[in-house]
């Protein structure tokens, strides 16, 4: 580990290297609105490869774009939905 920051071989989850609001970011400007669908894939995947930390991640990370309402985010003005 170097300053905090794993290096590729040293972790061994998603969680030590983010977190899942930095990653519901990256996923919204990777894929736009279909940021939930990329994110629902992840969370199937790591619990079909039976990584359960990932698999938790990822729900964090689906349950943080589903708070957000994507249309108003792609406006810069994203907020809570109730």
């Amino acid at each position: 580990m170097t300053a905090g920051v794993p290096l590729p071989g040293d972790w061994r989850s998603f969680w030590d290297v983010t977190d899942p609001l930095q990653a519901a970011a990256a996923l919204v400007e990777m894929h736009g609105d279909h940021a939930r669908e990329a994110a629902a894939q992840c969370v199937q995947r790591a619990k079909d490869d039976g990584r359960e930390d990932d698999q938790a991640f990822w729900l964090a990370v689906l349950c943080r774009l589903h708070v957000l309402d994507l249309d108003r985010y792609f406006m810069g003005r994203a907020r809570v939905v109730h």
